[in-house]
């Protein structure tokens, strides 16, 4: 499976971006992940009153294997809206079918990252749907879905508290995690997400 992984993205081709995010020109993803080219992504969050939902990274994925990540997220295809980006990201890795009237925008933002191949300059065109999630059936990419508490994520961000629970959907399981599991991108880029989520 990580062969096939790996040529999918070796083909693949993204759009490269300026800085307000307009399209310059195309290349190759591992081009664009090498050199460090910005190039925009979306940012799909599940969150409903209570939890915040987040997807367990494959080992095959290049960022953060293994890791707990946004519900749902992928690259803006040439041509395509960030909102059908979401809708087909949902699609291809959660299973779920979304519209656009589910969707809430909540900005951009960009953040730089580095990883296995290179450096991640991304522009994040960042979603909610404010609904729990119930249902879902996973691609290769993910391993599995599950939630947080809005609460320990806070009390985590502001060190008052040192892990908490993942409630898994798939297995009847409660999981332990701590900061670095799931805080995978930089602090400011979740106190962001709170606000909004929150707001």
């Amino acid at each position: 499976m990580k062969q096939n992984l790996k040529n999918n993205e070796d083909n693949e081709y993204l759009c490269v971006c300026d800085e307000a995010g307009d399209p310059l020109y195309t290349a190759p993803r591992n081009k664009i992940h090498t050199q460090g080219l910005r190039h925009r992504v979306i940012h799909l969050w599940f969150v409903d009153e209570v939890y915040l939902y987040f997807q367990q990274r494959s080992a095959d994925k290049e960022a953060f294997p293994l890791g707990y990540d946004i519900t749902c997220a992928g690259h803006i295809d040439p041509k395509e809206s960030a909102q059908d980006a979401c809708i087909r990201e949902c699609k291809e890795e959660l299973g779920i079918t979304l519209t656009e009237q589910q969707l809430q925008s909540i900005g951009t933002y960009y953040e730089e990252m580095m990883i296995s191949n290179g450096i991640d300059r991304e522009l994040a065109d960042v979603f909610l749907c404010r609904f729990p999630l119930t249902f879902c059936r996973l691609n290769d990419e993910v391993l599995t879905v599950g939630k947080i508490k809005l609460d320990d994520i806070v009390k985590l961000l502001q060190h008052k508290q040192t892990d908490c629970n993942f409630y898994d959907l798939l297995k009847p399981q409660i999981r332990k995690l701590n900061a670095s599991d799931i805080f995978l991108h930089e602090p400011a880029y979740y106190q962001w997400l709170l606000k909004a989520i929150l707001a």
